[in-house]
């Protein structure tokens, strides 16, 4: 589970930082997400990656950890 978390994790900082780059394979990380896992998770997993630019780090990393939790459960690996 913990493992898991942490892929979870490190999914939702990748995308975040990867996405509107304009570069490939960057460039594509959305559709290749979406055509990967689904409409649904793609859709979770992009908006999840936005998180708390703003808040301070304590707040990031629980801010993180809970949406991890929840795109897991949107596919169904938590």
């Amino acid at each position: 589970m913990y493992l898991r978390l942490k892929c979870g994790e490190f999914l939702l900082l990748l995308i975040g930082h990867v996405n509107g780059r304009d570069s490939p394979p960057l460039a594509t990380i959305h559709e290749d997400t979406r055509r990967l896992l689904g409409e649904k998770s793609a859709s979770l997993i992009w908006a999840a990656s936005q998180f708390g630019s703003t808040l301070d780090p304590e707040q990031r990393l629980t801010a993180l950890q809970i949406q991890a939790r929840r795109v897991l459960e949107s596919l169904d690996l938590y």
